[in-house]
């Protein structure tokens, strides 16, 4: 669902754009990896699991951006988390 709301969005965009400009377009757009999304309930799990192993002190939570990943196809089937693990070299 996401997918075809972001090509809708940059249809929008364009075809405002080029209206604006009196300029012709076409698009091509080609779907590549399926976006990852976490399921929330998922998340809130992975989360406080983390907490419980590292420390609620050592959790980072990273601004949303654009992920790619074989993951998201596992998440097309079921709900999912995706994490990154990180270890100091401090011990």
């Amino acid at each position: 669902m996401q997918r075809k709301a972001a090509k809708n969005h940059i249809e929008k965009i364009v075809k405002s754009s080029c209206e604006m400009a009196r300029a012709q377009y076409g698009i091509k757009y080609k779907y590549g990896y399926p976006s990852l999304w976490n399921d929330p309930k998922e998340t809130k799990r992975v989360k406080r699991m983390a907490e419980l192993v590292a420390g609620k002190e050592n959790i980072v939570e990273l601004p949303l951006q654009m992920a790619m990943e074989d993951f998201s196809y596992y998440m097309l089937e079921r709900p999912g988390a995706f994490f990154l693990y990180r270890c100091n070299e401090e011990v």
